[in-house]
């Protein structure tokens, strides 16, 4: 097999019966999609990437409530928000609430946590406070002593690992905190899905995984032949499969041999949803490895590149709607991101955070199985069907096929028939 570009995404939406997402909610949406794909050709192509997008693009939010001028316009800009209309704010708020509303009859877990983290230095706004924790939902506040740097970056960094259940232990190294430090704004993200319709460890086995420089890397693929959502177009296929919930799944799209990077490259909102209005039910013959992927990312760069310039600028920042720090004006110095996932038999598990430190200064059931193998390099989306609203993106170029067999729990669960998925697919 020769190399291939696939996109992988987990889809979560509400349960049946759920209200239509309001035209506003679905222009947000566009507007967070976009950003998301924007972030994710700011990376390597030819390189592991994995990331929450949504997860940057909370802690932006929060940093765009408190600031002002030239630096409030970059972030609305690249936000894809009006800065003039601060509506945007209460459906970001709403679109996490529906994000997390979870069915409690089936183990499939969706978590957001939010926090604030400013020093006891610093005068902050109790406006800040508020428009921040309401943009987002819910946010915690904590305030830290950043004189002792090596128990404030701990305090922080045992806050996303309790959010991650322990995934994400080290978001921020030993230098990520100084004396200095003004505020850390942070968002965590974790998700856990078992399938409908489980791979069978006896039917998994070792094959080949090329890589872009045609490599072969010894796998374990997984097989089940599946009746669910497919769709092709001009130099990809894509197929999804469905979680235990029955109202999350994950699709893979393959593009064509020798065409992973120029299609990473051109990957776009628009591209996303012309595959998604594609899918059609038919069955399946799959084969897809079990991986796991870790990464962790240094955003200031990518965002300057995105636009948000004056913001990391200790000279043009205007952060003054976050409080006064007495060692001078807040501005952005670093953004960190780290993420996980994992995919194996019986499900998936992901989890990111992003921190940001502020410093002073239809069927075709006759047709028989289409095989479709992910034995290439791909990039995965997580996303919300019912508002199509991405959780995470990412990459796989070189994949690690350590994934234990039981990453989701030891007792096995009874698979479920699968269903098409395109009545509620949505791409925006």
């Amino acid at each position: 097999m020769g190399p291939f570009w696939a996109l992988f995404a987990v889809a979560w939406c509400v349960g049946a019966g759920a209200q239509e997402p309001s035209a506003a909610t679905v222009k947000l949406v566009s507007s967070q999609n976009q950003f998301a794909f924007d972030l994710l050709r700011a990376q390597p192509a030819d390189r592991d990437t994995f990331a929450s997008p949504y997860s940057v693009y909370q802690a932006l939010t929060m940093l765009y409530v408190g600031a002002k001028g030239e630096t409030r316009a970059q972030l609305a800009k690249a936000l894809g928000v009006d800065a003039t209309d601060d509506a945007w704010l209460s459906r970001n708020a709403e679109l996490r609430a529906r994000l997390v509303a979870q069915d409690t009859f089936v183990p499939c877990q969706v978590r957001i946590a939010n926090a604030l983290f400013p020093s006891r230095r610093i005068a902050i706004r109790a406006a800040f406070i508020r428009a921040a924790t309401e943009a987002v939902a819910s946010a915690e506040v904590r305030t830290l002593d950043y004189a002792n740097s090596e128990a404030a970056r701990a305090t922080i960094n045992t806050w996303i690992s309790d959010h991650t259940e322990g995934r994400l232990p080290e978001v921020l190294a030993r230098d990520a905190i100084s004396s200095e430090t003004s505020l850390v704004v942070t968002n965590a993200v974790y998700f856990n899905g078992l399938w409908a319709q489980p791979f069978l460890a006896s039917d998994s086995r070792p094959d080949d995984f090329q890589t872009l420089d045609g490599r072969k890397l010894r796998l374990s693929f997984m097989h089940q032949v599946v009746r669910t959502s497919y769709a092709h177009g001009t130099g990809w296929q894509a197929v999804w499969l469905q979680y235990l919930s029955r109202s999350l799944a994950a699709a893979f799209i393959v593009p064509d041999e020798g065409t992973f990077v120029p299609f990473a490259q051109r990957m776009t909102q628009r591209t996303w949803t012309d595959i998604v209005a594609k899918a059609e039910v038919r069955d399946i013959d799959l084969a897809v490895p079990r991986f796991t992927l870790d990464t962790a990312l240094y955003l200031t760069d990518s965002l300057r590149s995105l636009g948000v310039r004056d913001a990391f600028d200790a000279l043009k920042a205007d952060l003054s709607g976050i409080g006064t720090d007495p060692l001078g004006t807040v501005y952005s110095r670093d953004a960190y991101h780290q993420a996980m996932v994992r995919v194996d038999e019986r499900g998936t598990e992901a989890a990111a955070a992003t921190a940001i430190m502020g410093y002073p200064g239809c069927g075709l059931p006759l047709d028989p199985p289409l095989v479709v193998r992910v034995d290439r390099p791909f990039v995965f989306v997580i996303y919300d069907l019912e508002t199509g609203a991405l959780l995470f993106a990412g990459r796989v170029v070189t994949p690690k096929s350590d994934v234990p067999a039981a990453l989701s729990g030891d007792v096995p669960l009874a698979p479920r028939p699968m269903e098409g998925l395109e009545p509620g697919m949505r791409g925006h």
